[in-house]
């Protein structure tokens, strides 16, 4: 279903071509980051995998065609340095106004 359904839907939704998942990762993706069987949990972990592949092409960073699971680890690493960035500066924030 996903790779039949969802990511050519992703695909064509964010006008993307080549990307591709390895069963592997569809697996883990499945195990690790879905909350919730049935597939509109997995569509969204997938489409935000999708974003942050179009950020990247934004930044002008090369994007990688062939997701693996160095590649959502890579991801997830830098969604965790972000989480970190954002509550030091919430942290800074509300020492500020004391």
């Amino acid at each position: 279903m996903c790779k039949d359904y969802i990511i050519p839907k992703l695909l064509k939704k964010y006008e993307l071509e080549g990307i591709k998942f390895s069963d592997k990762v569809i697996e883990k993706i499945i195990t690790n980051y879905t909350k919730e069987a049935g597939a509109r949990d997995l569509e969204r972990v997938i489409d935000k995998i999708f974003r942050r592949i179009l950020v990247d092409i934004e930044k002008k960073v090369e994007v990688k065609l062939n997701i693996t699971e160095k590649t959502i680890n890579e991801m997830e690493s830098k969604d965790e340095k972000e989480k970190r960035h954002l509550e030091f500066f919430k942290n800074l924030q509300a020492l500020a106004k004391k």
